[in-house]
């Protein structure tokens, strides 16, 4: 999960909205994201998906849950774990994301912010990582709105 991290907090800053949107379709995934970001890659096996630019990213993972028994919980050691690497809480709070109860963690470090939702379907949990120096909402809402897992 760090190596995930790494990948998103490597990027900061802010998106342009003024781009037509695109769609990421893959392997049974899609979301849509902004016009101005491309499809990155990744040497992380469990990365699912990385889009974004030189100033923002979004990446999806699939992951292992162990000793957690909600995303509540799950997003609570996530939290605990950034404190402890010196990053503040933002915000927390439930979301749903592809049909599925899930929750995100807004965390903040060094003028970045990183956008964290944590959800399970069909049994697979999932992390949703979103990074930018403005804790840009509106690019979170359309992705994580519009993401669909198989």
């Amino acid at each position: 999960m760090l190596g995930i991290l790494a990948v998103v907090v490597a990027a900061s800053g802010c998106t342009d909205n003024t781009t037509t949107n695109k769609t990421y379709s893959n392997n049974g995934i899609s979301f849509t994201y902004p016009g101005s970001w491309e499809i990155q890659n990744s040497t992380q096996s469990s990365t699912l998906a990385v889009v974004g630019n030189d100033t923002s990213a979004f990446v999806l993972a699939s992951t292992t849950i162990a000793n957690v028994a909600t995303t509540n919980e799950w997003a609570s050691n996530f939290k605990t774990l950034m404190a402890s690497d010196g990053y503040t809480f933002v915000s927390g709070q439930p979301r749903t994301v592809d049909g599925q109860s899930g929750y995100t963690v807004v965390m903040q470090k060094s003028g970045n912010y990183t956008s964290t939702t944590f959800f399970v379907k069909n049994s697979n949990p999932y992390i949703a990582s979103f990074v930018s120096s403005t804790n840009d909402q509106q690019t979170v809402d359309m992705v994580l709105n519009s993401l669909k897992v198989p």
